[in-house]
This record gives structure tokens, sequence and C-alpha cells, in this order.
């Protein structure tokens, strides 16, 4: 793994317990995450005492596009050897960040309205594989 795919600083990790204090209430019944190692482990830290596990979709990675060597993460079958949290039996709608992508097809829009689209796009794709999946 490159040195671009770090875990969280004492900050990162005090913020991410801030945000699931903040969800405490919320009735939560999936939690997705990008593969990099920060947002596994911000999900993992919302996710506790909720009997969950995360769902990493290389999907809801940052638009990497302009990027020449875009940052680097583990693979779904990786993630789950590497962390306990993991959902093993969730099979994510992209394993790797593509230019295929609809999104990546955005050539006229914002960069921001690029990224809505995509996000939109993955997340439907998501909840279509939720729904096959129970």
């Amino acid at each position: 793994l490159r040195w671009d795919n770090p875990m969280l600083s004492g900050r990162g990790r005090k913020q991410a317990r801030e945000c699931a204090e903040r969800l405490v209430d919320v009735n939560i019944a999936h939690i997705f995450a990008s593969p990099f190692d920060r947002t596994m482990e911000t999900a993992a830290i919302i996710a506790e005492g909720r009997d969950l596990l995360i769902k990493p979709e290389a999907g809801l990675c940052e638009v990497l596009t302009e990027c020449g060597k875009p940052p680097g993460f583990w693979s779904t079958k990786r993630l789950k050897r590497k962390f306990n949290w993991v959902d093993s039996e969730y099979e994510p709608v992209y394993e790797k960040v593509s230019t295929k992508y609809p999104y990546y097809i955005c050539i006229k829009r914002s960069r921001l309205s690029a990224v809505c689209t995509g996000i939109r796009y993955h997340l439907i794709k998501c909840l279509q594989k939720l729904e096959a999946y129970g």
C-alpha cells in the first residue's frame, strides 16, 4: 500500500467519535464506505455498538480522473482480511475505480455536478444490490 492511504490521525478519530455521537439516535440499517483505510476506520467508529458491518464501495471514492497517480487503496478481498468489521458476504457494486463510470463522462458539467451525479448513480446501484441482497 502506498503512503497516500493512511489510517485516521488522532484528530480524525476524535472527529469520527463526535460524528458517531451526533448519529447515535439515527436508525442506520447499512453503512457503505470507500475502501480507503481512513474511511473504513471512520465507518467502524460510527458502527460501534450498532451490530453493523461496513460495506466497502470503490464507487464512493473521490473523483480521481485528474490524478496522475490516484491514491491507493486495498481491494475488497484484502479489506476483508485486514479489518474484521468488513461485511464478508457483501459483494461491492464496483471493485475498482474506473473511468467507465457515467459521472466521468460529464465533460461540460462542473466538477461538483459530476461528482453529485456519480454519487447518485452509485447509491442507486448500491440500493438495488441491497434489495437483491436481502
